[in-house]
């Protein structure tokens, strides 16, 4: 119960045992897998037959059932792991993730250091209720928007914050915006425009290009309103990467909430320089709820857009707001000087979209140059270090 809890809900986790952790998720992944050797690969032949024994059509083959050999592979990679990372003797691990990945999920399970830590590679508790995972790691600055007793409710860990003042994280720049070249492939975004998009000179763009499994299907009316509101709104979002069929279970969801189809425009795949060519022809991005963005919100903040937000109880939709905060922008004050919403203002997310997409009254116009002068403020920031330092020297000596 506690697996299938965790698994719907998601996690996240990393001490002094965090690098070698992620090392062996990735060992998984590629390796364990992908390569069984012996011990498991799957050839098209055995499928065939494995489904065809399923079936109750093949004669049985001398190899135990697939199903039978990939679990045997998980139980012998989290032995393995853990006796390897008991050898250690560490006083604090920290999961970058947990609930990604399957087999990093089980090994989480284990007590495996005095201390046991996750971070927000997914942001919500593990749902582990063994004892083995003791802290979750938050930050004060997306804490500040939720009831300190509601947010613990939600994490069967105890849940630990970064201070507030300073980042989480050290990061670098996606791009390098004088030259107008992407951090990532190295390639230029200037001459992508909206054509590209299939998006017209006079519509207003609003991008919301997050991962499909985010928005809540609550977030659908609100892009229903968005258009009933703006005529000229056109939606650009990423098509589902799991298939057409999610695609076009998405796409009927929207259309019984009102969205029309020809307000909609669908975006496969994009290399990273053309995902912030479409962002810089953006209006507005939005942030949906109640799964928001991270790196989407720190990529469209670069690209001088400004980015609409609901902070909520999950933590996962409350990182934009902090970096808002981080850069100095008073998200108290709400819109017209930050599309930052109150918890009691749902309902206006849409009418603020609008504002902020329509710029009618210049403060757009204004945030803009904020996020211009001061998204500098979100990278390179050593004190996110010292941050961690403090925060693991708090829990290693308690």
């Amino acid at each position: 119960a506690d697996s299938a809890a965790a698994a719907s809900a998601g996690t996240a986790a990393g001490g002094r045992g965090s690098a070698y952790a992620a090392s062996m998720s990735d060992s998984w992944s590629r390796g364990s897998v992908n390569s069984w050797g012996s011990g498991g690969q799957v050839s098209a032949e055995e499928g065939d037959s494995a489904k065809k024994q399923a079936e109750g059509k093949g004669a049985p083959t001398a190899k135990p059932p697939v199903a039978s050999r990939q679990w045997d592979t998980l139980q012998r990679w989290v032995e393995m792991s853990r006796q390897k990372l008991l050898a250690l003797d560490l006083d604090v691990i920290v999961f970058s993730e947990i609930g990604m990945d399957f087999p990093t999920y089980i090994l989480a399970h284990s007590r495996l250091a005095r201390v046991q830590m996750m971070a927000w590679g997914h942001p919500t508790t593990s749902g582990i209720s063994t004892g083995s995972m003791d802290y979750f790691i938050t930050h004060g600055a997306a804490e500040k928007y939720v009831d300190s007793e509601r947010a613990q409710s939600l994490f069967t860990e105890q849940l630990v914050a970064l201070g507030a003042d300073a980042d989480r994280e050290f990061r670098l720049p996606i791009c390098d915006v004088e030259k107008g070249i992407s951090g990532v492939n190295g390639k230029s975004y200037v001459g992508i425009d909206r054509k590209v998009f299939n998006v017209k000179a006079k519509d207003r763009v609003y991008a919301m290009m997050q991962s499909t499994f985010k928005p809540h299907p609550d977030f659908d009316a609100v892009l229903a309103k968005i258009c009933k509101l703006d005529p000229k709104a056109v939606i650009v979002l990423m098509s589902p990467s799991h298939g057409a069929g999610a695609s076009e279970a998405l796409s009927g969801r929207l259309q019984a909430a009102g969205v029309p189809s020809r307000r909609l425009r669908w975006q496969p795949y994009l290399s990273h320089n053309e995902l912030l060519g479409l962002l810089k022809t953006a209006d507005v991005a939005l942030d949906p709820f109640y799964f928001g963005g991270d790196g989407t919100t720190r990529e469209a903040i670069e690209m001088g857009v400004p980015v609409v937000t609901y902070p909520h109880d999950a933590l996962g939709s409350r990182w934009t707001a902090a970096m808002y905060d981080l850069m100095g922008i008073d998200t108290a004050r709400g819109w017209p000087t930050v599309p930052v919403l109150a918890q009691a203002d749902k309902e206006k997310y849409a009418e603020v979209a609008v504002a902020v997409a329509k710029d009618t009254d210049g403060h757009a116009t204004v945030l803009r140059g904020l996020l211009k002068e001061r998204k500098h403020l979100l990278f390179r920031r050593d004190d996110a270090i010292a941050n961690w330092e403090d925060m693991l020297q708090r829990v290693a000596f308690e």
